[in-house]
């Protein structure tokens, strides 16, 4: 049986509320749209003993991609999004960080799927 958690931030933001972590009958997960470049993720995935497989992102906007960074640093895992999306994630303005208080840049490689 696979479980789906949503994440839920200390902060009312509403561009927070994007992350789901998928969780499959082995503790094996994937992080979903990390929203949040912060250590709630790291700490979650720790304490329940889960062995983060990937992050998949629905989308290349800031509010879903914030915290890929800090789970490749911390998990060494692979990121996936489509292939439409990847210039989201190194331009501010597809990504719509250029309009906010501090434009974002993610500087990895994804891997990439298409509907093809």
């Amino acid at each position: 049986m696979v479980k789906v958690i949503p994440f839920y931030y200390d902060d009312d933001d509403d561009l927070f509320a994007n992350t789901y972590i998928v969780i499959d009958e082995d503790n094996k997960c994937v992080v979903i749209d990390p929203s949040k470049d912060y250590l709630g993720i790291i700490n979650y995935l720790k304490k329940n003993k889960l062995s983060l497989q990937g992050i998949l992102l629905t989308h290349g906007h800031f509010d879903h991609i914030r915290g890929v960074k800090i789970l490749i640093d911390e998990f060494n895992v692979p990121c996936y999004i489509g292939f439409e999306e990847t210039e989201f994630l190194t331009d501010p303005r597809l990504n719509c960080s250029l309009y906010m208080s501090e434009e974002y840049v993610l500087n990895i490689t994804p891997k990439t799927f298409s509907d093809n």
